[in-house]
């Protein structure tokens, strides 16, 4: 019978492995991004004027949501996580 203890370490892994996949799949929205800018938002392009791409990608990027990184993957790739 697993134990409090042995639950919470496979809780854990699941997480970390979410961790991960959630990770890696930023990096690859990323990339998406940098190699086609028009697939960011209308007000993201806009501040491309005014600031560094890289900058604007890695700050939109960064503050989404896990929920919504995973749907821009799905949209951007046509995958699920």
């Amino acid at each position: 019978m697993p134990t409090m203890a042995s639950a919470a370490n496979t809780n854990e892994m699941v997480d970390s492995e979410k961790c991960k996949s959630i990770n890696q799949s930023g990096a690859k929205i990323y990339k998406a991004f940098r190699e086609d800018s028009n697939l960011l938002p209308e007000h993201q392009k806009e501040l491309l004027s005014i600031r560094r791409e890289e900058r604007v990608i890695a700050d939109y990027v960064a503050a989404m949501t896990d929920r919504y990184a995973m749907k821009t993957y799905h949209e951007i790739y046509g995958l699920s996580l």
